[in-house]
């Protein structure tokens, strides 16, 4: 009987902690200007962190199409997240910028703030999941 229970509690345990992480994020990436290169994304979930390429929580590169792609970024775990985005048309890993420091290579972030004269906050980017869900976000590029 004790094996029983303690079994039962183990399952139930281990289901809790697989079904936890459900949260899903389906982005669109809009106004691309050309098929040329891929399309880096980088979720963050820490505001100093934010838009740091190199200290990304999780991310994702896909090839570019003009137009328009889209990607699902899956089994994100319950808080507050933020999303840059950029172009890399010439495939260097790099945002690549002036010699004033502004970007030459489209890129936005979600929610799409005004990011004309240097990146948002992470506040004006982030998104919440405080449960379970899928959500849609469209990002334009600048």
């Amino acid at each position: 009987m004790k094996t029983l229970l303690f079994l039962s509690t183990f399952f139930i345990s281990f289901y809790l902690n697989v079904t936890e992480d459900k949260n899903t994020v389906e982005v669109t990436i809009s106004d691309i200007a050309s098929s040329e290169g891929n399309i880096v994304i980088g979720i963050y979930n820490k505001e100093n962190t934010f838009p740091k390429y190199k200290e990304i929580y999780q991310g994702k590169v896909i090839p570019a199409q003009k137009g328009k792609v889209q990607c699902a970024i899956t089994n994100l775990p319950k808080g507050e997240y933020a999303i840059a985005v950029w172009h890399d048309e010439n495939n260097n890993n790099e945002l690549d910028k002036n010699w004033v420091g502004i970007p030459k290579e489209k890129y936005g972030f979600s929610n799409n703030p005004d990011s004309k004269f240097g990146p948002p906050d992470f506040k004006e980017a982030a998104f919440n999941f405080n449960q379970n869900k899928t959500i849609s976000l469209t990002i334009k590029l600048n």
